[in-house]
């Protein structure tokens, strides 16, 4: 979208979601994955990406640089990014890129939201699931229910604020277990973290 009309929705029902970026060469380059976008300065809002089960339980893995992406960075809205699964992986394996599920605002239009609905949720190897504003609009927020949430090896839960809008909100309800967990594959220290942060102090 990059016009004043509203951007459309879009919805995958399936029971298997598999997102593998496997040579992409670095953010910049075609996102692999699925995404939905207000760009160039448009006033109209982005579209939803909704991603559910077909029938029964739903798997979806998103590996190696491969994103699910909701981006404004005009006036209007960003979209939102909604997801309902049995279970979620993200895992950035060997990947330089984000790899995971991101919403972005770059200009004066809020941010969309993120909302996951799973038994469980895992993030390892630098995977991260992101809310960020770089503009005046107000980054979005990030609601995450579960069973069982682990967050593993430089991997994250993070709204952030880098320009004059504020951050959005992080909200997590994990009913049976949070599993917080940096150390890395050789034993060596890492970080795993839940942040609400302005790096730059603005």
């Amino acid at each position: 979208l990059d016009g004043i009309g509203n951007g459309g929705n879009v919805t995958v029902n399936a029971n298997t979601i598999y997102l593998d970026a496997q040579s992409a060469a670095g953010f910049g380059t075609a996102i692999t994955g699925i995404s939905v976008s207000s760009v160039n300065g448009a006033v109209g809002n982005a579209g939803t990406i909704i991603i559910q089960p077909l029938s029964g339980a739903l798997t979806l893995q998103i590996v190696n640089g491969a994103q699910v992406l909701a981006e404004t960075d005009g006036s209007g809205a960003g979209g939102h990014i909604n997801i309902v699964a049995d279970s979620i992986q993200l895992d950035g394996q060997a990947a330089s890129q984000f790899t995971g599920i991101e919403v972005m605002t770059f200009g004066a239009g809020p941010g969309g939201n993120i909302q996951i609905q799973t038994r469980a949720l895992t993030l390892a190897n630098g995977s991260q699931i992101s809310a960020e504003t770089f503009g005046t609009g107000g980054g979005g927020d990030i609601a995450v229910s579960a069973d069982t949430i682990a967050v593993q090896t430089s991997s994250s839960i993070e709204s952030q604020t880098f320009g004059l809008g504020p951050g959005g909100n992080i909200n997590i309800t994990a009913t049976t277990s949070l599993i917080m967990d940096g150390q890395q594959s050789g034993g060596s220290p890492g970080f795993a973290e839940i942040a609400a942060s302005n790096p730059f102090g603005i």
